[in-house]
């Protein structure tokens, strides 16, 4: 999946949105007042509200990134990903 951003910033708004590309193009915006996502419907070649306000979970059970970038990621990226990490490695311990 490829995926782009653009952003649009003055002193009172903010928006930001990104596409993802793969079997279906999805669209992920906000205006600063919740997050929507849209699905590309190619037979009217629009985007369609797919999911309004989402919201992350606050606990999860799945932790999936692409590790091998890593060495090209923002330093407060690797540095949640070590802290993933450490935390799923103590869970399994426990278990």
């Amino acid at each position: 999946m490829e995926s782009k951003t653009s952003s649009y910033r003055e002193r009172s708004n903010s928006s930001r949105a990104y596409i993802l590309y793969g079997p279906a193009a999805q669209l992920v915006y906000t205006a600063g007042a919740g997050v929507d996502v849209f699905t590309l419907d190619r037979t009217l070649g629009e985007f369609i509200l797919w999911k309004e306000n989402v919201k992350m979970p606050a606990h999860g059970s799945t932790y999936a990134v692409n590790q091998a970038n890593a060495g090209k990621w923002h330093e407060g990226a690797r540095k949640s990903s070590r802290i993933l990490l450490v935390a799923k490695t103590n869970e399994l311990a426990i278990h």
